[in-house]
This record gives C-alpha cells, structure tokens and sequence, in this order.
C-alpha cells in the first residue's frame, strides 16, 4: 500500500514537471524559471474547472488555456523573479 502511494505521488510530481517543461517551451523561457508551487496552484485550480464541465471539448479548451496562460488561476505567478546576486556581495569582503 505505502510502495503505491509513493508510486502515484512519484507520477504526480513527473507530470507537474512534464508540464512545467511543455510550459517553458510554449512561452521560450527556462524552465528553471518556472516555479513549481505556482504549478502545482495552477493545476490545482484548473482541475477544479474542468472537473465542472460536462463537455469535452470545453475541457480540452480548458487544458489548452491551462498551457498558453498558466499564471491566470487567483495568486498564481508562475515565473519566478531573478535571484539577486548584489545583496550577497555587499559587505562581504574576504581581503584584510
């Protein structure tokens, strides 16, 4: 039972990631930039969309809207910012 809730927790993970990547590749950015918490948010609240509809077509829109536009869902911002790297240097010097 336990191997099983790993296994499916396992393929979870893989699609968010699968998705993530197919993401990164319609919008041309790294898909380092993208983060998962928003994308785990995203599916989260599209699942709960679609799950609503009854047509499938309107699902298949959903799902493609899902892709195009991923940060749409309320307080999701997939993208993450640029780690600044000045605030790390700043007073740090090694020299005597």
């Amino acid at each position: 039972m336990l191997a099983r809730e790993i296994l499916l927790h396992l393929i979870g993970y893989n699609l968010i990631r699968g998705l993530m990547a197919e993401t990164a590749a319609i919008h041309d950015q790294d898909v380092a930039r993208i983060s998962f918490k928003a994308s785990v948010q995203a599916v989260h609240h599209f699942a709960q969309v679609i799950a609503r509809t009854s047509r499938r077509r309107q699902a298949l829109q959903l799902t493609n809207d899902l892709l195009e536009n991923p940060g749409s869902g309320p307080g999701c911002r997939i993208v993450r910012a640029a780690p600044s790297h000045a605030s790390k240097s700043a007073g740090t010097s090694a020299t005597p």
